[in-house]
């Protein structure tokens, strides 16, 4: 199924913190038969990077 996405949508990007980026990061790569972070994967992040507080981790605005 992800074989032939090739852009990834994140909408209300201030909740996501670091380590549920590593999560999407490493199941995308998984899915997709990549080794590299992102890897081959456009990211499209919308939303104030410092409008809410990430989810029980660390902002990525910090």
């Amino acid at each position: 199924m992800w074989q032939e996405v090739d852009y990834f949508f994140i909408n209300k990007i201030s909740i996501i913190g670091y380590k549920l980026l590593a999560t999407i990061s490493e199941s995308l790569s998984n899915a997709k038969g990549y080794s590299e972070t992102f890897d081959r994967m456009n990211m499209i992040c919308a939303g104030n990077f410092a409008q809410l507080s990430a989810i029980r981790d660390k902002g990525l605005h910090n």
